[in-house]
């Protein structure tokens, strides 16, 4: 009963956003445009690129090219992850628990992605950047959040509060660090709209466990980044020691700051209705 209310405030968020993004596109193309003005776009994909979190492929900037095997393992251990949790996840360790689903996330969520953009370069005849490149290979805290986990949400939070905030801390405390505190603002922004995300589900008061979350994140990063500045060494850990370190402290802080409010939330709980739900209806299809 849930899962159908949820399904009926999505289609009505999603249809006043369609209309009030067509209100925009008819006025855009009513008032006279200038010499210099780009030129207007499809309203389908005027109303794809406004709505969903996604971007074009930077030509020369793409990530790491995967094979189809590579997404078959990726939904072959999906399967496998959500099996196993569903039917063991009660009587689990709570960490090797919230392995389990980490992972499941990411694969649901990386394998979902890949497909709406399939769908999308169709549709549009625009290719689309991946929002994951393989995380689980991160060589340190700085590849993991900035070029392989969430990379749309990167590329939302760099332009609008990094750039911003460094560039008026290099006017107070110099250019050498002014990347610190854009670090920190960049984080702490990111904890808020977790936070709100939470409160939007529970309406409770937040703990701010999540906001520690990435403010202990972004602490950490500041000194790595500064570790890797002060001292200019060629020399660097293999990649088959560095990823499982980075892989670790990310699962360790989470299980440890983040996973208590998935559980608050009940989110656990409200994913695997929506995996049922998305099997009946592949099912169905099939």
């Amino acid at each position: 009963m849930e899962f159908q209310e949820d399904i009926k405030n999505l289609v009505k968020v999603s249809l006043l956003a369609s209309i009030s993004l067509g209100y925009c596109y008819s006025v855009g193309k009513i008032i006279p445009k200038g010499p210099l003005s780009s030129p207007s776009i499809p309203l389908f994909r005027f109303l794809s690129l406004a709505c969903f979190p996604i971007g074009k492929s930077i030509p020369g900037k793409n990530p790491t090219h995967r094979s189809p095997f590579n997404y078959g393992i990726k939904a072959l251990l999906l399967a496998t992850f959500l099996k196993v949790y569903h039917d063991h996840g009660d009587h689990m360790n709570p960490m090797i628990a919230w392995i389990f689903f980490a992972f499941s996330v990411y694969f649901f969520l990386d394998l979902l992605m890949t497909i709406s953009s399939i769908v999308m370069e169709f549709l549009l005849g625009v290719r689309l950047d991946p929002q994951f490149d393989e995380p689980y290979l991160s060589t340190s805290l700085q590849d993991f959040w900035g070029r392989r986990w969430n990379v749309m949400v990167n590329r939302i939070l760099h332009p609008t509060i990094y750039n911003p905030v460094r560039i008026m801390s290099a006017r107070a405390i110099g250019h050498m660090w002014a990347p610190i505190p854009a670090i920190l603002t960049t984080f702490a922004v990111s904890g808020l709209m977790h936070e709100l995300i939470f409160f939007y589900f529970t309406r409770d008061w937040p703990t701010w466990d999540t906001m520690l979350f990435f403010c202990l994140h972004g602490v950490s990063l500041v000194m790595e980044t500064t570790i890797k500045k002060f001292v200019n060494v060629k020399w660097s850990l293999p990649r088959h020691i560095t990823a499982p370190l980075v892989v670790a402290f990310v699962l360790v802080t989470s299980y440890w700051l983040f996973f208590p409010e998935l559980r608050r939330c009940k989110l656990v709980e409200r994913a695997f209705e929506d995996y049922g739900a998305i099997a009946k209806i592949v099912n169905f299809v099939v």
